[in-house]
């Protein structure tokens, strides 16, 4: 998002540096001048918002969330319910990744990356790792 993000509201834990909204989009050419100013969000779930619209999910996107995922210093990644369940279906065997990633409504358009509190910071206590889910096909 532009200058770390725009927001109007609802974005506190962004205050203490340890939280960053990622556009969940990737787009094929190099954005203008005007598009980088001013970006539209890309919502990637349906209107009825039970799963995501599959025209404009891809495996990319699903990258971009597994990478942020498996690095150390991410401890969660919030997305919304639609996206958590895409991730899963298409998750294979290498599932543990997505204990990091938790379903949170809104979400619909980008990922919210919370960062592991610096070594050094006295005050910061990290949250635990969250416990391994269950697949479950239905």
């Amino acid at each position: 998002m532009p200058a770390g993000g725009r927001f109007n509201g609802g974005h506190a834990s962004h205050q203490t540096g340890l939280d960053v909204d990622i556009f969940l989009q990737l787009p094929k050419t190099r954005w203008s001048q005007a598009q980088l100013l001013r970006p539209q969000a890309l919502d990637l779930v349906s209107r009825d918002g039970k799963h995501v619209v599959p025209s404009r999910w891809s495996s990319d996107i699903a990258s971009l969330i597994k990478l942020a995922a498996q690095d150390n210093d991410v401890t969660r990644i919030f997305v919304n319910p639609a996206i958590k369940q895409q991730l899963c279906l298409d998750a294979g065997n290498d599932r543990d990744w997505l204990r990091k990633v938790r379903p949170w409504f809104q979400h619909r358009a980008h990922m919210h990356v919370r960062l592991r509190c610096p070594a050094d910071s006295l005050e910061c206590e990290d949250q635990p790792l969250p416990p391994a889910g269950r697949w479950m096909r239905r």
